[in-house]
C-alpha cells in the first residue's frame, strides 16, 4: 500500500495552501505538463491535476490569477448530513410540520415543505421521536389497495347481485 490517496473512502491529507498556489502558478505562467508540476512541488501527479482542475472549476475561469487564488484554498467536503437527535428542534419541527399536514403521507410533506431528509427518517422521528407539546407517536394509515367503483360498476355490481 504505497499510495494510500487511491484507496476509496480515505481521506488523503490536506496540502498545504503554499503548494496549492505553486501548483496555480507553475500551471499558468510556466508549463501545461503535470508531470514537471509534480517534479517541482514534490506532490504525486494526480494531486497536483486534483488541485488545478477543482480550481478552475471553482473559480469558473483558468485565465485570471487573482481569480484562481481565491478559490484555491480548501474546501468543505460534503459528508453525511447531521443527525436529528430525539428533541432537537429539527425534530420538533419535523413532527410539527407531520401534525399541520394529517392528511399527508410523509413523502408528501417532505415534498411540499421542501425538507433535506428521507422518508424513512422522516418516519423515524414521526414514530420513535416524543417531545414535551406531542408526546405520542404520529402514524399515518396505509392506503389499501382496493379498486374504486365508479357509477357504473356499481349498478353493473348490483344488477349482477340480484
Amino acid at each position: 500500500m504505497a499510495n494510500q490517496s487511491k484507496i476509496v473512502g480515505r481521506r488523503s491529507p490536506d496540502i498545504h495552501p503554499y503548494l496549492r498556489v505553486a501548483v496555480i502558478v507553475l500551471r499558468l505562467f510556466y508549463t501545461t505538463d503535470f508531470h514537471d508540476i509534480a517534479k517541482k512541488t514534490g506532490l504525486d501527479f494526480h494531486t497536483a491535476y486534483i488541485i488545478w482542475h477543482r480550481t478552475v472549476k471553482r473559480a469558473g475561469t483558468d485565465i485570471d490569477l487573482l481569480e484562481l487564488l481565491s478559490h484555491c484554498g480548501n474546501q468543505g467536503r460534503d459528508g453525511r448530513p447531521v443527525r436529528v437527535t430525539d428533541g432537537s428542534p429539527e425534530s420538533e419541527h419535523v413532527r410539527q410540520l407531520l401534525l399541520n399536514n394529517p392528511y399527508s403521507t410523509f413523502t408528501q410533506v417532505i415534498e411540499q415543505e421542501n425538507l433535506p431528509y428521507s422518508r424513512s427518517l422522516v418516519e423515524r422521528i414521526a414514530k420513535q421521536h416524543s417531545s414535551p407539546s406531542i408526546p405520542r407517536p404520529i402514524v399515518r394509515k396505509t392506503q389499501q389497495n382496493k379498486c374504486y367503483l365508479d357509477a357504473a360498476d356499481k349498478d353493473e355490481r348490483l344488477r349482477l347481485c340480484d
